[in-house]
């Protein structure tokens, strides 16, 4: 088991490496918060497919740093979700919580 130092080592050395990607996940989520703000209603179908694409940019950049266990467990997490949000209903969310 690798010491706790060479692990926030490797994860420093990930996030400075990546961190034009890290610029465009947080613009994609600003784009969807202000989207909801203004009045976007998406489906749950839709909302459910918009939250897979970061999680498997995690799984594609934990194989590309040799992170196996990470790699698989955030593929498996991506195909899960994208199994799930494909028997969402194609109603749109509502914003009081219902």
């Amino acid at each position: 088991m690798p010491s706790v130092e060479r692990i926030l080592n490797g994860l420093t050395g990930i996030a400075n490496s990546w961190g034009i990607l890290a610029v465009f996940w947080h613009v994609y989520f600003g784009a969807i918060a202000l989207a909801l703000l203004l009045g976007l209603r998406p489906t749950k179908r839709a909302s459910g497919y918009l939250l897979v694409p970061p999680i498997l940019a995690v799984s594609a950049i934990a194989w590309a740093s040799r992170n196996l266990f990470n790699g698989m467990v955030f593929a498996a997490l991506g195909i899960l979700l994208l199994l799930l949000a494909s028997g969402l209903p194609r109603e749109s969310i509502s914003g009081n919580g219902k």
